[in-house]
């Protein structure tokens, strides 16, 4: 996903491979780059912004991007885990819940996709930049697991948020995924 502040600073929540793509058709060279601490490009006239916002980008608080860039890089699913343990949310109803999720990812200003396609039979319910976030209130443990497995193995995601209200004993990685299972029913503060 790619991110924009009122700056015009652009940067990727994925990769410095996808804001390369993304700055390419939008007409920036290569040697405007600025990787580092903070990779990005900034985009310097009005008229640029709105393009890079009509070709998708997420606009989001300068705050935000450079908080996003710095945990991207080392825990990606860090802020996602703070922003929904500052909510109890109620677990009786899973179409309600990511209604729930949603708003709390929004109300911590971190640009996500709902139902994101990661494969022609794959969906899942959340992309968080790099991170997929499955919810899931039914179904038993061998069937959640081999859905999670069927995600991990499309090469779409970094990590993967099984948020749930029960435990199932999902593994720490699958297909080289870094996994982790969020009990809801314990994670608000």
């Amino acid at each position: 996903m790619i991110l924009i502040d009122a700056q015009g600073h652009i940067a990727s929540t994925d990769s410095a491979e996808e804001l390369h793509a993304f700055a390419a058709r939008l007409g920036l060279r290569r040697e405007w780059y600025q990787g580092g601490r903070h990779p990005h490009y900034d985009l310097t006239t009005e008229r640029a912004r709105q393009r890079a916002l009509a070709a998708g980008a997420v606009l989001v608080m300068p705050t935000l991007l450079a908080v996003w860039a710095w945990w991207s890089r080392r825990e990606p699913t860090a802020p996602i885990l703070v922003a929904l343990g500052r909510w109890r949310m109620d677990l009786g109803d899973e179409a309600a819940l990511q209604g729930q999720i949603a708003h709390a990812l929004k109300a911590a200003g971190l640009p996500f996709t709902r139902e994101a396609q990661l494969s022609p039979r794959d969906r899942i319910d959340f992309m968080v930049g790099p991170v997929g976030m499955e919810v899931k209130i039914k179904g038993g443990p061998a069937e959640i697991k081999r859905q999670c497995a069927r995600y991990c193995e499309t090469g779409r995601i970094g990590a993967l948020i099984l948020a749930t209200r029960r435990r199932i004993g999902l593994p720490a990685e699958i297909a080289g995924v870094p996994c982790l299972e969020l009990n809801l029913s314990e994670a608000w503060m």
